[in-house]
């Protein structure tokens, strides 16, 4: 067992990663629903960092099919994140997962952008901060109520008699 600094020590490095993997993570789902919707995109480098995703298309029919393809793919793989890590004792590595899939769930609203350009930039940042802010706090509150059921569960598991005793 760890000692309770290198727990946080672990759970600061394990934030830390995944903000960087986040950024990845939603840039890869991009260029594989792109890939799929036939596009064929280039993955745009900017340092250590994918700085987005191009492709040049003269058939903008599966575009529409790319941004909930590319939410599907990201949330997914931080679900899968999510579970691997759910019974480790890494608060803020959990809280930041959570943070990262309610901008990618909140990120299909910025699509809208594109056909509601006549509302002022300010306005839909305004709105995209307020719909991932009321995503995160849902996902915390369905984590909450997890964790919650789950300690209630093992509590009254350990009051109850062992059935394997004979006393």
């Amino acid at each position: 067992m760890l000692s309770s600094k290198a727990m946080i020590l672990a759970d600061l490095t394990g934030a830390a990663s995944i903000v960087y993997l986040s950024v990845w993570l939603y840039e890869l789902a991009n260029w594989v629903s792109l890939t799929i919707v036939g596009v064929s995109p280039t993955l745009v480098m900017a340092g250590l960092l994918p700085g987005g995703v191009m492709g040049v298309t003269s058939n903008s029919s599966g575009l529409a099919l790319a941004k909930p393809l590319q939410t599907l793919i990201s949330i997914s793989a931080t679900g899968i994140i999510f579970a691997c890590l759910r019974k480790r004792q890494l608060p803020a590595t959990r809280f930041v997962l959570l943070c990262a899939a309610s901008i990618y769930f909140a990120s299909v609203y910025w699509e809208l952008l594109s056909m509601l350009s006549f509302i002022p930039l300010m306005l839909h940042e305004a709105a995209f901060l307020a719909l991932s802010f009321t995503i995160l706090n849902f996902l915390l509150l369905v984590n909450g109520r997890y964790h919650e059921r789950n300690r209630v569960c093992h509590d009254s598991a350990r009051l109850r008699p062992d059935p394997t005793s004979f006393s």
